[in-house]
């Protein structure tokens, strides 16, 4: 290995440390609590090293955003690629629902939070959330292809499929379903309904049975 392949690989693990040590205090502190100087203190270094490799604590928060990504993108390709394109939409609809629900701190970072988004020039594209746009869209493309679904454009389709997705898993993480529905809070019946129904609401197949 040569000197720039082994500098380069040091300056990746010294990131990961800087991460994970992040990550630990924002899942148990909070973001006010997570600033450079708290990072440096976990780790035992100073707060100029942390500055060489983040000059800011939002590109710290990108970089975290990005590893929350990254599991929900595991999550989403453990679908058996030989099912067809209804039954792989609703399998991402509830792998999802479940990520968020099971890791409320990455869904904060991946969909909440100000501070990782500050990170992303506004002539920019989230990059971030691309590859896990692109496979709910690419499922959404075959579904019309096949005529499965009521959408007839994958990105809009795809916005809305998402956002349905995205406002039932923050309703729950915020415990507004026990408020509004009369549930326990950790009930996730209401949210798996919901989403029931909304799937059968796009189904043409429900569609042309109903007509």
């Amino acid at each position: 290995m040569g000197i720039p392949e082994r500098k380069l690989r040091e300056r990746e693990a010294m990131k990961k440390i800087i991460l994970d040590a992040a990550y630990d205090l924002y899942s148990q502190k909070g973001l006010d609590f997570t600033t450079i100087r708290k990072i440096a203190e976990k780790i035992d270094y100073s707060p100029t090293t942390i500055y060489l490799y983040y000059p800011s604590k939002d590109l710290i928060f990108y970089d975290m955003q990005k590893l929350a990504f990254e599991s929900l993108l595991t999550a989403l390709r453990s679908v058996d690629p030989a099912k067809n394109a209804s039954d792989t939409l609703k399998d991402l609809a509830k792998i999802y629902i479940d990520f968020g629900v099971q890791n409320p701190e990455k869904y904060d970072l991946m969909f909440l939070l100000h501070s990782p988004m500050r990170r992303i020039p506004s002539d920019q594209l989230w990059e971030n959330f691309k590859e896990t746009f692109e496979i709910l869209q690419r499922t959404l493309k075959e579904c019309i292809t096949w005529k499965s679904v009521t959408y007839t454009d994958p990105l809009t389709g795809s916005v809305q499929f998402w956002g349905f997705l995205h406002g039932l898993t923050s309703l729950y993480l915020k415990d507004r379903f026990a408020y509004f529905c009369g549930t326990e809070p950790e009930d996730l019946a209401p949210v798996y309904q919901a989403c029931e129904q909304y799937l059968s609401s796009i189904s043409a197949y429900a569609v042309r049975k109903a007509g």
